[in-house]
């Protein structure tokens, strides 16, 4: 009798959980590198300090920890803000300064994010006394030892970064076809879409608790569509990007753009081997790192 009771009580419960055979499981450790790019009058300073700025706080929400942030800023944001940013990307050398630490710190458990603000063109990055080709810029990415690297680039033309970049382990995200210019649109709703979206507009649309890079992508693409912006997308490695609605795009299809997006976000990666669970965003605890 007792046996049976047990055996009503556990099917009882066993029927009230839901089970799954995927994951999001948590990074070991998550990196990133936000550069401030060149500048060439006091407008575009502001701009670019606004977004990479922004940008930094919108990591630390999600609970990337000061010592792990590498910001990068150019004129005088380092002497105004020396709490936050690192250095200034003056030359190429800073630059890779910053992506030789990653390589050196992180694991096959990790996550890289790259949040880059320019006025590029379409063989690569200015510099206020230098050219970062984009071609250069893969190199510094080649080997990133992490489980996922996440770029996303926000400088005119920086639909031209993709091709350079495109890498298995690479899901890159542009605002731009690599021959027309920016408005302001993408890079606003991009943060956005990091951060939930709006209540009556999440950006988690399957409702798992976690929000995909794919997720976040087709949220901020259509609100940058109203704003002439076209964004891009490659994820699986073969050099050509596409964009929502394109032919190319399509998250359900391993072979096409936006499959791998789907597996990963900025909390964690999606395992097909695990209890299914959403991935916690409390920021942790941080201490700023020295050099």
């Amino acid at each position: 009798m007792k046996k049976t009771a047990l055996l009503v009580v556990v099917v009882l419960l066993f029927g009230l959980v839901e089970f799954s055979s995927a994951d999001w499981v948590p990074y070991s450790q998550r990196y990133a590198v936000i550069v401030m790019g060149s500048w060439n009058n006091a407008q575009q300073y502001i701009w670019y300090w606004v977004n990479t700025f922004a940008m930094y706080n919108e990591l630390k929400t999600l609970g990337f920890t000061d010592e792990n942030i590498y910001f990068l800023a150019s004129g005088d944001s380092l002497a105004a803000h020396p709490g936050l940013v690192d250095t200034t990307n003056s030359n190429r050398a800073t630059v890779q300064w910053a992506f030789d630490e990653v390589m050196s710190r992180s694991t096959k458990e990790d996550l890289l994010y790259i949040w880059w603000v320019d006025h590029g063109d379409t063989l690569g990055f200015p510099m206020p006394d230098d050219h970062l080709p984009y071609a250069e810029f893969a190199c510094y990415l080649k080997n990133i030892n992490a489980k996922a690297v996440i770029g996303a680039y926000h400088p005119c033309h920086s639909g031209a970064v993709l091709p350079h970049v495109s890498r298995p382990g690479m899901i890159s995200v542009s605002s731009t076809n690599a021959d027309e210019v920016n408005s302001w649109g993408w890079a606003e709703t991009w943060r956005c879409a990091l951060r939930g979206g709006a209540d009556d507009d999440p950006t988690d649309r399957n409702d798992d608790g976690t929000i995909s890079v794919v997720e976040a992508y087709e949220w901020s693409a259509v609100r940058a569509h109203e704003h002439d912006e076209h964004p891009q997308l490659d994820d699986n490695g073969d050099k050509l990007c596409h964009g929502l609605g394109a032919d190319g795009y399509n998250p359900s299809d391993p072979a096409k753009d936006g499959y791998i997006g789907s597996k990963y976000a900025l909390t964690g990666w999606w395992d097909n081997d695990t209890p299914s669970s959403p991935v916690s965003t409390v920021p942790g605890p941080g201490k700023r790192k020295t050099h």
